[in-house]
């Protein structure tokens, strides 16, 4: 169901980053404001939980080596 959330163009999206999006935007819409965490809270929770280096990028698609290898 999570994957229904992404548009479909979007190639190399990992299920684990999107559960910890899901889980942020969770916490920020929670009817209780008091209970919805700060701009500290999320950014740690989002650096902390996806993975945005160049390595994890191109682990994830087989062809993320050539596209690299034909961009230089």
């Amino acid at each position: 169901e999570i994957g229904k959330l992404v548009d479909p163009e979007l190639t190399n999206v990992r299920s684990e980053d999107l559960a910890v999006l899901c889980s942020v935007v969770s916490r920020c819409i929670d009817p209780d404001p008091s209970k919805r965490p700060s701009m500290q809270i999320i950014t740690g929770v989002l650096e902390n939980g996806i993975d945005l280096s160049a390595a994890a990028i191109l682990k994830e698609s087989s062809l993320a080596w050539a596209e690299l290898a034909l961009a230089l």
